[in-house]
């Protein structure tokens, strides 16, 4: 589920706000990038982490709605995502 999400239904408060459907609010915003909120169209289109995998799954890194068609793109970006994810809460 997306951080977004999470924070729109009260599952992901911060002390600065315990839950809001803004999707500006920084409790809200991608927990790879931080650049934007952590919706499902940013994660799998404009994510700039998953530049690389895009370029590689779609032989571009500016993604359409209409290439999330295949299955093998999408299993691409998640499991990109996912790596990303799991780098940035590993504990170093």
């Amino acid at each position: 589920m997306s951080a977004q999400y999470l924070h729109r239904i009260g599952r992901r408060p911060t002390a600065a706000c315990p839950g809001c459907a803004d999707a500006g609010c920084p409790a809200a915003r991608c927990l790879v990038c931080e650049e934007e909120a952590d919706t499902p169209q940013h994660v799998l289109l404009r994510c700039p982490c998953l530049c690389g995998a895009r370029l590689l799954a779609m032989g571009n890194i500016h993604g359409r709605p209409t290439d999330l068609r295949r299955d093998d793109v999408v299993a691409a970006l998640a499991a990109g995502f996912r790596s990303f994810q799991s780098r940035t809460t590993t504990p170093r």
